[in-house]
């Protein structure tokens, strides 16, 4: 457990001051800032995740890494706080403050503010710091987007279903009793979802069951987690509303999957067959969509002109 300098404790907040299992409290600090994901590196040259983050480092650092921070001074190295906020009446934190302090001149500046939107939280506090022995593994992972319509949606649910041979598992808010539910469905029933009085959270398509992990509370089911990380899964996740002009808005989907997994800083393959199917899976965005906005950018054509004109027609082929 990681030990505090201070810790203050009122109705709303707990601060602490982080300092490793070895009793380091300066790190050299490396953000990313608009995802609420940092490592942190102390003197000897051990490196941290900041709270539960790991999953989300590994995948940032595929196609990008951040450079340290640097105080105003120009210096690299700060004492380092959290300030935990409480969500009213519960035991929950509804936000982390990271707060740093320049070694050299004591300037204190709020780095990032991350929102926490799950429950428990107690981890957050009792090990706010993860060690993390090898922060840049690379391995394959697919974070696919796509500005899409209704008719393209129902395309690819379509296209695993009968083509693939998913089985398809929904997670949704059925409005009939207000509730959150998880179910393996059929193609009719996964279109009646998105089309009829129902809002679906994550769609899964497995060729064996997955494994969720599924809690309930007043408001139904809950998937914990990511599951297409390490399960042989793809997941299609609810689109964003993306306002990008005056009066300007598009549907962005995002389809999850990987071909390999990080296990305890060892690099995993998933199996042969599933490798296979992810290849078929990106084939078929190749074939059917048009990927000017970048890699793993696959749109409706009418769609994109729609949205963005002739923003990236010099990326065309």
């Amino acid at each position: 457990m990681h030990k505090s300098k201070f810790f203050r404790y009122d109705c709303m907040m707990i601060s602490k001051n982080i300092i490793t299992e070895l009793g380091e409290d300066k790190f050299q600090i490396k953000l990313f800032k608009e995802d609420g994901v940092a490592l942190v590196t102390t003197a000897s040259k051990r490196n941290y995740l900041i709270l539960d983050s790991i999953d989300y480092w590994y995948d940032l650092i595929q196609t990008r890494h951040p450079k340290n921070t640097k105080c105003k001074c120009k210096n690299e190295w700060f004492y380092l706080k959290f300030d935990y906020i409480y969500r009213g009446g519960t035991q929950d934190i509804k936000q982390v403050n990271i707060i740093t302090k320049c070694t050299d001149c004591s300037n204190e500046k709020k780095q990032i503010s991350i929102d926490i939107k799950y429950s428990s939280t107690e981890d957050l506090i009792t090990s706010p710091i993860t060690f993390c022995e090898q922060p840049y593994i690379k391995y394959d992972v697919r974070d696919i987007n796509c500005y899409w319509i209704q008719s393209d949606l129902k395309k690819f649910l379509s296209f695993v279903s009968a083509v693939l041979n998913l089985e398809i598992y929904c997670w949704f808010w059925q409005r009939s009793d207000d509730k959150r539910h998880l179910e393996k469905v059929s193609l009719e029933r996964a279109n009646e979802i998105i089309t009829v009085n129902h809002q679906y959270l994550n769609f899964y398509f497995s060729k064996n069951k997955p494994e969720f992990i599924v809690g309930a509370n007043e408001k139904g089911d809950y998937v914990e987690g990511d599951p297409w990380r390490q399960q042989e899964l793809i997941q299609l996740n609810f689109p964003l509303i993306m306002v990008l002009g005056i009066g300007q808005k598009g549907l962005l989907y995002y389809i999850n999957f990987s071909t390999q997994f990080i296990l305890r800083n060892d690099l995993i393959d998933k199996s042969r067959d599933f490798q296979l199917l992810t290849l078929k899976i990106l084939q078929w965005f190749k074939e059917n969509y048009v990927e000017l906005r970048g890699k793993d950018c696959f749109d409706n054509l009418e769609e994109h002109h729609r949205i963005f004109g002739n923003k990236y027609s010099k990326n065309a082929k």
